[in-house]
Order: C-alpha cells, then structure tokens, then sequence
C-alpha cells in the first residue's frame, strides 16, 4: 500500500483504488483508467519564500504562474524540480504527490474547476489511483479556492463558473453528503455565494451529475 493510500484511509472517508498499468503523468493516468482528464488532478509542488505550497489543478489543465504568484503572495514562487521533490517529499513516488496539505504540513491551492466534479482521482504510485469524494477529500483541509490555470480562449472566467459557499456553511466546517456510495467521477451543481476566492470548505452540489464515460485502454 502507497503512502498516499495510507494517509487517505487515515482520514477516515469512503475511497477506492484503482489499479492499473504504471504511468508517470496525470494525463497518461486518465488515459489507463478511460476517464476524463478533467476528472483526475494533479499535485504541483511550488517553492516559496516561506516554504513550500501544493497546488491542485484539473489533468486537463497548465497551471499559470503568474496566479500562482497572486494566490500565494510571492512574485518568486517557481516550480520545485525533481531533486527539491524528493528531498522535501521523501515519502511519495515523483508524480505521485498528494493533494493532502494538512498531512504532509504544506498549504493546498485548488483551482475552483476541481470544485466542480463531486469525485475526483489522483496518483498514490505509478500504478494505483484513488477515487474519493472530492469534499471527502478537502475535508478539514486548510484549502485555498483560487484560480490557478491559464484560462483558454473562449472560456468563462473563473467567477461566472463557480461561486464559494456560503458563510454559514464554511461556520459549520461541515458538507452534505452526496448519495451513498456514489464515488463516480463527474461534474457536481455549482456551490452557491457570493462571488470570489475564499478558504474553507464548499457545499456539495444536488443530484444533478454526469457521470463519466469509461473506456478500455491496453
């Protein structure tokens, strides 16, 4: 069993693994299991002049500097290399890096784009996967919502997508739960409030989901 594995199952929330054929990179990771790349989310690892910082963005996505700059307040911050990886981060397969802050001792950024999918899935090895419930997943995480990805032609800007919750529900640090034993990958209904980044935790959307499509792969 992965360390990421291990620290998941500590948290003590509902998640699956997925077994398959070793891969190195998030969007080869979507490819093995026949899912979106959207639904599976990479963990980037950023060095800052206080330390480090994970930033969390959808497979299918580049992260922007230039906001990462923003959100973390260091217009110095810069992608930690492969040796900085493995030195800080001992315990984890290169790009197998969790998106668990709280854990390793390292503050989390996630683009308000993973917020939309009810189920998510990361890399714990080279060859398993995890499929958890993404409020699951964030639960008392310390989790900075801010948008972190180069925005595409054509796209909608991050606050017309997706809004935060509301303050009652931050209050509460708790999150309704989606149907039981429904861990499927795909989008979720919008949380709801008032507009721009926040920190804390988000409510989960209806029953409004679609469910992926899955495909076999050699």
């Amino acid at each position: 069993m992965s360390t990421a594995t291990q620290q998941i199952a500590g948290k003590g929330v509902a998640f699956e693994v997925l077994a398959h054929a070793p891969t190195y990179d998030a969007l080869d990771e979507a490819r093995r299991l026949g899912i979106e790349a959207s639904d599976v989310v990479k963990t980037i690892a950023i060095k800052t002049r206080s330390g480090h910082a994970l930033m969390v963005i959808p497979a299918s996505t580049r992260l922007d500097l230039k906001l990462v700059h923003q959100a973390t307040g260091d217009p110095h911050a810069r992608l930690e290399n492969e040796s900085e990886i493995q030195h800080e981060f001992p315990a984890f397969d290169l790009g197998a890096l969790p998106p668990l802050g709280r854990t390793i001792d390292t503050p989390l950024y996630v683009d308000p784009q993973v917020m939309t999918h009810a189920s998510i899935v990361f890399a714990a090895s080279p060859t398993e996967s995890i499929l958890v419930r993404t409020d699951d997943l964030l639960r008392n995480e310390l989790t900075m919502i801010v948008p972190l990805v180069v925005q595409e032609e054509g796209a909608l800007p991050v606050s017309e997508e997706i809004e935060p919750a509301d303050a009652a529900a931050e209050e509460a640090g708790r999150l309704a739960d989606p149907p039981p034993g429904d861990l499927r990958p795909g989008h979720r209904e919008q949380p709801k409030g008032q507009g721009g980044a926040t920190v804390g935790y988000w409510q989960v959307g209806g029953a409004s989901r679609s469910a992926i499509k899955r495909t076999k792969h050699p």
